[in-house]
């Protein structure tokens, strides 16, 4: 180095603005549903088709009841899952 090199001058650093406390807490309940891998197993079996239960419980090698609840968790993180009797999705049976 000859001495010649110039620095870039340094820059202010300016303070993070983090969300409030409830976005955060939503953030990390919608990380913690796609968190888990049978959930997004169950989005992708429905990513193309309308599925009752028991389909989707044939896709994903679960029983009815396990897919039925992992449905509610779907529709309690605010997803847009179908509600109950409007879609062929939340049905059980054929």
């Amino acid at each position: 180095m000859t001495g010649l090199e110039q620095t870039a001058p340094e820059k202010e650093k300016q303070p993070v603005e983090m969300p409030d406390d409830e976005v955060l807490y939503e953030l990390a309940d919608l990380f913690r549903v796609f968190g888990d891998s049978t959930r997004i197993k169950i989005l992708y079996a429905l990513h193309d088709s309308e599925l009752c239960v028991q389909d989707i419980a044939d896709a994903v090698q679960l029983s009815q009841s396990a897919v039925s609840h992992q449905l509610r968790v779907l529709k309690d993180s605010k997803l847009p899952v179908p509600p109950r009797g409007q879609d062929r999705l939340l049905r059980t049976g054929r």
